[in-house]
C-alpha cells in the first residue's frame, strides 16, 4: 500500500466561509498563494518540524472561530425559548383575565383584553364573532355597584354572532340603567342561543312576554326566580318560551313560590326544575326525548302526591336522573338509565330501598353510577348487595351526619360490600363533623385488596372542617401509587362547581 506521501492528488483548498455574528462578519478564507500555509494545503508534502508552530497557530485561530460559531448557534437556539416563555406569560395573563369565578359574570372579561395585546391579536379577535358571543352582566355581586356601559355593550353586540346572555339584576340598585341594558339585549333576542337570567321585582317576567315568537335560536335557558317576585307580579303564567323552536335544555329555580311556565317540553333533552310533582309529571309524560332530568319536588305537602298510575311513565332515552324524593321513583320507568342521584331529605330516605329496588326491577336498567345524599350505612348496604351492576358510588354529605359507619362498612376487610366498585367519590359541604380518616382507611384497603378493582377516587370539600395534614399525606400517597385521585379541599368555589356536575346541575351558567 502506498504511503500517504506518495499520493499525487492534492487536498482541495478550503473555500471561503462567511459567518454573521453579533460582533460582525468574519471569514475563513483560503491562504494567500505563495505562503507556506497555502503550499501545505495544496500538496501532499509532509510538514517539517519548522511548520509545527504555524499549524498550531492556524488550529488555534480555527478553534477560536468555531467557538464563536458555537456560541452563536446556542444563542439562536435560546431565542425561540425566550419567545415561547414570553408567549406563555402573555397567555397566563390572558387566562387569569378571561376566567372568572363560577357564577360571577363580568362584561369586561374575555375578548376585550385580546384587543390590547398587539395589532395582530386585535385583528384576529375582531374577526372572530364567537369570541364576543357571551355577554355576562351581574349587578348583584358588585361592590361597589357597577355601572355597565351601554356603548360598550352595543360595541360587543356588533362584533358578536350568536349570543349567550347572562343577566342578573340588583333590587338595591337604580332600576333605570338595568332596564336600559336589558332592553338593549332584548332587541337582539333573535340571536340568543343561551339565556341565563334572574327574574326580580325589576326584571320581571312581564318583560319577557314580548319575546314570544322572537327566539328562533334559543337552545338553553336557566331562570332564577327571586323570592321578592311573588309580591311584585300579577302574572299567572309565563309563556314566552313555549314557541321557541330550538329549546332543548331548560332550568328553573324558584326561591319562594312557584310560577307556572309553558314550555315546548316535547323538544327537551334535559330539564331541571323545582316544582310540585304534578308539574313534573306533566313534563315527563310529554318529554319523550329526555336524556337527563333533575327533579326537585317543592311547593307541595305530603298529601299532594297523586294516585299511582296504572302504568309508569316510560322514559326510554333517559340516561341520568336526579330526584329529591325517592317516592317519585314509583311513578317512573327508565330502561336505559345509567346514573341515578337520590338526595332525599324527607323521611322516605329511611326506606329508600323499598322504592329503589322496585324501580330497578320495573325498569330492567343497569345503573352504573349511584349518587346518594347522606346515606346511612344500613341503607347503603341494602342497595349495594342487591345491585352488582353499580360500579361507581358517589356520596354527597351536606349535613352533620355520622359518616364513620358508612366508610367502615365499605372497608375491604372480611366480607367486602360491593367489591366491584371502580370509583368512589365523596363530596362534603358545610360539614363540621366529617370522618376523613376512615375515608382514607377505606380507600387504602380497597386499593390494596386484589378483589377490588378501585381505579378512581375523589374528595371535594366546600366549607366546614378540612382534612388533617396526615390524611392529605395519605391520600397523596395513594395518588403516587397510581390511584386516579382528585382532591379539591382549599378552593370552595371549584369544589362546588365540580359537585354541581355530580348531581346533574347545569354548570354553564
Amino acid at each position: 500500500m502506498a504511503a500517504v506521501t506518495g499520493m499525487t492528488s492534492p487536498i482541495p483548498a478550503s473555500r471561503e466561509i462567511c459567518q454573521n455574528t453579533d460582533q460582525g462578519t468574519f471569514a475563513i478564507e483560503d491562504p494567500s498563494p505563495g505562503t507556506r500555509h497555502h503550499t501545505l494545503l495544496s500538496s501532499n508534502d509532509s510538514p517539517t518540524d519548522s511548520d509545527i508552530e504555524l499549524i498550531r497557530s492556524v488550529l488555534a485561530e480555527s478553534d477560536r472561530r468555531l467557538q464563536s460559531v458555537h456560541e452563536e448557534i446556542q444563542n439562536l437556539k435560546l431565542q425561540p425559548q425566550a419567545e415561547s416563555a414570553d408567549s406563555a406569560r402573555i397567555l397566563q395573563r390572558l387566562e387569569e383575565a378571561l376566567v372568572w369565578d363560577a357564577g360571577k359574570f363580568d362584561l369586561e372579561a374575555s375578548p376585550w383584553l385580546l384587543t390590547h395585546v398587539c395589532g395582530l391579536w386585535r385583528a384576529v379577535s375582531l374577526s372572530m364573532p364567537l369570541l364576543w358571543s357571551q355577554i355576562a352582566i351581574d349587578y348583584v355581586d358588585s361592590e361597589p355597584p357597577i355601572r355597565y356601559s351601554l356603548r360598550l355593550a352595543e360595541t360587543q353586540l356588533r362584533r358578536a354572532g350568536p349570543l349567550k346572555v347572562h343577566f342578573y339584576s340588583s333590587e338595591t340598585m337604580d332600576a333605570g340603567p338595568q332596564l336600559e341594558m336589558f332592553n338593549l339585549l332584548a332587541s337582539q333576542c333573535s340571536r340568543w342561543e343561551e339565556l341565563s337570567i334572574g327574574l326580580t321585582s325589576i326584571i320581571t317576567p312581564s318583560l319577557l312576554l314580548p319575546l314570544r315568537d322572537r327566539l328562533p335560536s334559543l337552545r338553553r335557558v336557566a331562570l332564577q326566580i327571586s323570592h321578592s317576585l311573588s309580591a311584585s307580579t300579577e302574572l299567572q303564567c309565563l309563556d314566552c318560551f313555549d314557541s321557541a323552536p330550538s329549546l332543548v335544555d331548560f332550568d328553573c329555580f324558584h326561591e319562594r313560590s312557584f310560577l307556572p311556565i309553558t314550555l315546548p317540553v316535547g323538544l327537551f333533552v334535559r330539564y331541571g326544575l323545582n316544582a310540585p310533582w304534578e308539574r313534573h309529571l306533566q313534563i315527563l309524560n310529554q318529554a319523550s326525548n329526555l336524556v337527563e332530568a333533575r327533579i326537585q319536588i317543592a311547593f307541595q305537602g305530603d298529601a299532594d302526591w297523586p294516585d299511582l298510575p296504572a302504568h309508569a311513565v316510560n322514559l326510554v332515552h333517559l340516561r341520568r336522573l336526579f330526584v329529591s324524593h325517592a317516592f317519585a321513583l314509583c311513578y317512573l320507568r327508565a330502561p336505559n338509565l345509567e346514573q341515578l342521584a337520590l338526595v332525599d331529605r324527607s323521611d322516605s330516605m329511611k326506606s329508600l330501598n323499598s322504592y329503589f329496588r322496585p324501580f330497578v326491577s320495573r325498569s330492567s336498567c343497569q345503573i352504573r353510577r349511584l349518587i346518594l345524599g347522606s346515606p346511612s350505612a344500613k341503607t347503603l348496604v341494602e342497595i349495594l348487595i342487591h345491585t352488582s351492576h353499580i360500579t361507581e358510588l358517589v356520596i354527597m354529605e351536606d349535613e352533620d351526619s355520622d359518616t364513620y359507619d358508612v366508610f367502615e362498612t365499605l372497608e375491604a376487610s372480611g366480607y367486602i360490600i360491593a367489591p366491584q366498585l371502580t370509583l368512589i367519590f365523596l363530596a362534603c359541604t358545610d360539614l363540621f363533623r366529617i370522618h376523613y380518616t376512615p375515608f382514607l382507611k377505606m380507600l387504602e384497603s380497597r386499593w390494596r385488596a386484589e378483589v377490588c378493582p378501585l381505579q378512581h377516587a375523589a374528595l371535594l370539600v366546600d366549607g366546614g372542617h378540612k382534612p388533617s395534614s396526615s390524611t392529605l399525606d395519605g391520600l397523596m400517597k395513594l395518588r403516587q401509587d397510581g390511584l386516579d385521585l382528585k382532591m379539591i379541599v382549599d378552593d370552595d368555589d371549584a369544589a362546588l362547581l365540580a359537585m354541581k356536575g355530580w348531581d346533574f346541575q347545569n354548570t354553564w351558567n
